[in-house]
């Protein structure tokens, strides 16, 4: 089944002084009546029930999450005690969700993203687990082209296209990522898509779907199951920079 897992644990620091420790950019209605994480639980609205919504946040913010999330079971509400980038939180997801459902697909998304019209959105979830179902194992990550070749963000290079079904977006496989490249090089036709998927490496993070297990896998998860601790780690570096299918 598909499960829903919001990242909600950012420091909002480029938004200082609106955005503070205790009450970073997420928790702030800064697109509306609603805050930013609240419109993101909102648009998961016919796709994933609350039951299967989990929002990984920081521990000294749980309260302001729960209180502002009263529709999330307070099962789906997880501290971190400490920050250690996306890996360690996606895979602490995995964890808690393989252990109900094993064979879970995690469409994974940040708090803090204005995404219109959310239909759209969602139907670029339910196409990403479609292409997850046709390949198991399979990671699907968005991407946006860019109106500029920005230095601050990351690069998909596309590969071979993937079948696609009427009025669905186009798919391809992931040929490689180029990290941040300079502006020239970002301006080049064969780098086309900035990347958009949970990779803090590469710029601001967005939704990504893939398997539950395959997180499992990851080598700071790894860690974390064998030793107890967890480096810093990020997806990109971690997961998508191996030899995966990556679409």
């Amino acid at each position: 089944m598909l499960h829903a897992i919001v990242m909600a644990g950012g420091s909002g620091t480029r938004f200082w002084p609106a955005s503070r420790a205790a009450l970073p950019k997420q928790l702030l209605p800064l697109a509306g009546e609603r805050t930013l994480l609240e419109d993101t639980v909102t648009r998961l609205d016919t796709l994933v029930p609350p039951e299967r919504t989990m929002v990984v946040t920081a521990a000294r913010l749980l309260d302001a999450v729960r209180r502002q999330l009263p529709g999330v079971p307070e099962t789906g509400l997880v501290g971190e005690p400490c920050k250690r980038d996306t890996a360690p939180c996606i895979g602490l997801a995995a964890l808690l969700v393989a252990r109900h459902d094993p064979d879970a697909t995690m469409a994974v998304m940040p708090s803090d993203h204005v995404i219109r019209p959310a239909d759209k959105f969602r139907g670029a979830i339910r196409q990403a687990e479609s292409l997850v179902a046709a390949a198991p194992g399979r990671l699907v990550t968005f991407g946006i082209r860019p109106t500029y070749p920005a230095e601050s963000f990351g690069y998909i290079q596309q590969g071979e296209p993937l079948p696609v079904g009427p009025g669905e977006a186009p798919a391809h496989t992931v040929a490689r990522f180029k990290e941040k490249p300079p502006a020239a090089v970002a301006a080049d036709e064969g780098v086309a898509l900035g990347v958009c998927g949970p990779l803090p490496g590469h710029g601001r993070p967005a939704p990504q779907v893939v398997p539950a297990e395959r997180c499992l896998d990851h080598g700071h998860i790894r860690g974390v199951l064998q030793h107890g601790v967890v480096d810093r780690g990020s997806l990109d570096r971690g997961e998508l920079g191996g030899e995966h299918a990556v679409a």
